[in-house]
């Protein structure tokens, strides 16, 4: 009877390979008819202008390329991201242009997602292209999310209460990367949490930061781009001197931490300066890449962003369960009371459809 059983678990196992294997397949054969049928057509001059982007994918980690051709915005990383800045210039040496080479170390950068807006805003004051409506049209920031393993368990552990200190907590300490792939694997597919490996982990190496350096190096890069000629004089010697409350940095190795300020600008002067600067609020769209999520968990984190005046517009996770129903949670908006009715749901099921695909291939165990 036992031999049968361990049988019949060995030919499960088979089948559930074979089918993984036939899925990868299937995706690359998708992969290989796209790309013969795209050798086929002639090679376009110009790019095609997007009339329609609707959330900036990495944090506009795609414009890192501009960014650092561009002598104004090069000196902005360099002053308030001077790690980031030493790590891709020398990348840059070696490799001369090496766009390639560099854009997925800028994921989830504050630097050039505020590059990005302020790029995209100038597009539509000149009405490039016969349009002036990208910043209507551009909905979220995508926000790659690591969950604090230590505050998930206190947040549990506490009754999982949404206005709670731990809940709080939760929120603060949630990193904004998109982790290596063997913090993926490890994470997803051996089950071994990463958040700690992520914490360490330099910001181009995938690693990145908490959402209150987030915007407060977003923050600081949109005034340096903006400032007049005695603000900025100032600015920048505060940011190579040191000197003054304003420019203190933290003195932590961790690579998430280093080089951050420790005086950040408030939720609250954030969103008024977003809203002021670029005439909307502020959104995210959550791309969960840890485990341990629960509606409930994320519901939490949901709320915690709406009391920070911030918007979830909406959430992605490796499993369907993980934020099952949370396209009906409405968010309400402390600053002006305006209430957000829920989540993009269609582009939720997108997101979740496709990574549950993925997930379920790669990452699934029989």
């Amino acid at each position: 009877m036992g031999s049968d059983r361990l049988s019949l678990k060995t030919k499960k196992s088979r089948c559930f390979c074979l089918f993984q294997l036939s899925g990868v397949m299937f995706v690359l054969l998708l992969v290989i008819c796209f790309s013969v049928a795209y050798a086929g057509l002639p090679a376009p001059s110009v790019i095609p202008h997007i009339n329609n982007q609707f959330y900036g994918h990495g944090a506009f980690f795609g414009a890192s390329g501009q960014l650092m051709s561009d002598p104004q915005w090069n000196k902005i990383l360099q002053s308030l991201m001077p790690d980031v800045h030493t790590t891709i210039t020398t990348i840059l040496s070696k490799k001369g242009n090496g766009n390639a080479d560099i854009i997925l170390k800028f994921e989830n950068n504050p630097v050039v997602s505020a590059y990005g807006m302020v790029k995209t805003q100038q597009l539509d004051a000149a009405n490039y292209g016969g349009h002036n409506d990208r910043l209507d049209k551009l909905q979220a920031f995508e926000w790659d999310c690591w969950l604090p393993t230590q505050d998930v368990k206190k947040f549990v552990s506490g009754g999982s209460v949404y206005n709670s200190a731990a809940a709080s907590d939760l929120m603060e300490t949630i990193l904004i990367a998109h982790g290596n792939l063997v913090q993926t694997v490890g994470e997803n597919k051996l089950n071994v949490r990463q958040y700690d490996s992520v914490l360490k982990t330099d910001k181009t190496d995938q690693g990145g930061l908490m959402p209150n350096s987030w915007i407060d190096l977003f923050y600081r890069a949109v005034e340096l781009s903006s400032a007049n000629a005695t603000r900025l004089d100032y600015l920048q010697k505060g940011y190579q001197t040191g000197t003054g409350a304003y420019f203190v940095r933290s003195n932590s190795t961790l690579g998430s931490q280093l080089n951050t300020f420790v005086n950040k600008i408030s939720y609250n002067d954030f969103f008024t300066f977003f809203k002021a600067k670029f005439g909307k609020q502020f959104q995210v769209l959550f791309d969960i890449k840890s485990r341990d999520a629960t509606p409930s968990i994320l519901g939490a984190l949901v709320y915690q962003m709406n009391q920070r005046n911030m918007v979830v517009y909406g959430i992605g996770s490796f499993v369907f369960t993980e934020n099952a129903g949370i396209s009906n949670v409405s968010q309400t908006i402390p600053k002006t009371g305006h209430v957000y009715p829920g989540m993009n749901s269609r582009f939720l099921f997108f997101f979740c459809f496709w990574f549950s695909v993925i997930s379920f291939l790669f990452f699934s165990s029989p």
